[in-house]
């Protein structure tokens, strides 16, 4: 791996569970992946997952996610989740899951990025873990504990700390010491 070259990495698997229609699956995706099927089988909620991690990676909110988002001047910049919370989880679950595993071609240095995030009877979501890690060593952890946020024990983050990581200056293409803010899990509702 070069300094200031960019991992190319490529989506491996997608595991659902309590997501839409999806109890729990696993999608193993190869470098080309076609989908197909009968009507009202998933396809457009396979979709949505997409949209979900992709809606992430944009920095939106959970709200923003599954609502839509708007500039201040009304222009629509972001279709919300299809169904809303109506239909986000399966069935009557409240905790669904998300894990995204990507690998660096070609087909090493493995990063998994899971959500967990919890539906109340109120309409409302939270996060209720969201990890990320790289080839099995946590960079992140977030539980909710009550009001507190716990952070793994591989990356220990305060309010602010700068730390220089050869994956994620690679990943972020920056030789640069990358700096992380800790902030209230109530921030990303």
């Amino acid at each position: 791996m070069d300094n200031g070259t960019p991992l190319k990495l490529r989506l491996k698997s997608l595991k659902l569970t309590n997501f839409k229609n999806f109890q729990s699956v696993t999608l193993e995706l190869g470098p080309t992946t076609v989908i197909i099927g009968a009507n009202a089988t998933g396809k457009s909620n396979l979709r949505e997952a997409f949209r979900f991690l992709h809606a992430i990676g944009r920095g939106y909110s959970l709200a923003e996610i599954v609502g839509g988002k708007s500039t201040e001047s009304g222009e629509r910049v972001w279709s919300g989740i299809r169904g809303g919370m109506r239909e986000l989880a399966f069935g009557t679950e409240q905790l669904l899951m998300l894990e995204a595993a990507f690998e660096e071609i070609p087909g090493k240095n493995l990063l998994i990025y899971t959500l967990q995030v919890t539906v109340s009877a109120r309409n409302t979501l939270k996060i209720h873990h969201e990890s990320l890690s790289f080839n099995a060593m946590n960079m992140f952890v977030t539980v909710l504990n009550g009001s507190r946020i716990q952070v793994g024990e591989s990356l220990h983050v305060n309010t602010q700390e700068t730390l220089t990581h050869p994956f994620l200056s690679t990943l972020y293409n920056t030789t640069a010491p990358l700096t992380f803010t800790a902030r209230p899990l109530d921030s990303f509702v």
